[in-house]
């Protein structure tokens, strides 16, 4: 839906490869800007329909949503506050949709349409 054709089958090839089933893929990625409890990392794959910036925000440990704790909601709740206004969208996905269950992260857009708005 908000990858174009290419991008999600580039996407679903490393999907089957080894390298992104031997480990979490997400615990392997570089970071961007890291917090005390919370990393911000590019996302290889983005939804590149709609998005001209395309990051998610992890837990630095590796855990499902429904496992955090209540200091890291409490961070993620500042950070959100604090150092995600430059995203135009936060995008939390169903379980149903996850590609990657078991390490919760959030998807940080900042729109294409954004920059059409600016000129």
């Amino acid at each position: 839906m908000f990858r174009s054709k290419e991008m999600r089958d580039r996407y679903d090839e490393c999907k089957k490869s080894d390298e992104f089933n031997s480990g979490c893929a997400l615990c392997k990625k570089d970071t961007i800007q890291e917090f005390r409890y919370w990393r911000i990392v590019l996302n290889d794959f983005p939804y590149d329909r709609i998005a001209r910036v395309h990051n998610m925000i992890l837990p630095i440990r590796h855990i499902a949503g429904d496992g955090l704790n209540a200091e890291e909601i409490a961070e993620l709740f500042e950070i959100k506050k604090k150092y995600l206004r430059d995203y135009d969208y936060i995008i939390e996905t169903s379980n149903q949709r996850r590609s990657i269950p078991d390490h919760f992260h959030l998807h940080l857009i900042m729109s294409k349409s954004s920059l059409d708005e600016e000129s």
